[in-house]
């Protein structure tokens, strides 16, 4: 087998995907979104998704994470749930899972969630029970911002 010959690299700039700043504020700049101004987003716990989105989870949003089974998408979201609480300490957490894959003792334990302060919506079954829960949730949601306004 014949061996290929090393190819030496000249030393560049490199864009740190491990970075804590916000995505707007990397060195390397926004590679894959253009930065959204009006939107207040919760950090997504990966840079590079960070970059993706535009800076992170739009907050006041539906996010809607779909894939094949056991592809990230619950832990996707556990993940931004201690980020949303780092920013927000008195926020308000509602999620829905269609595959009941939460796993509230590892959120608890390794992720350092409140499970107390998170309402947990599993019994939804189609397109219409979740919109329907999504309408009450927002009502919900609307009436707390008023009382805590006034």
């Amino acid at each position: 087998m014949a061996k290929l010959p090393l190819v030496k690299v000249k030393d560049r700039p490199r864009v740190s995907l491990r970075s804590q700043k916000p995505p707007e504020e990397d060195s390397g700049g926004l590679y894959f979104s253009s930065a959204k101004k009006h939107i207040e987003f919760v950090r997504t716990g990966c840079t590079l998704l960070d970059l993706v989105l535009g800076g992170g989870w739009p907050l006041g949003r539906v996010a809607n994470i779909v894939g094949d089974k056991s592809t990230g998408k619950t832990l996707l979201a556990m993940e931004a749930i201690p980020n949303f609480f780092l920013a927000y300490k008195n926020g308000w957490v509602r999620y829905v899972e269609a595959e009941s894959a939460f796993d509230k003792t590892y959120a608890q334990r390794g992720l350092g969630i409140p499970i107390d302060r998170i309402t947990i919506v599993e019994d939804l079954n189609t397109v219409e029970e979740v919109f329907k829960d999504m309408e009450k949730a927002a009502d919900a949601f609307g009436e707390y911002r008023l009382n805590q306004q006034s």
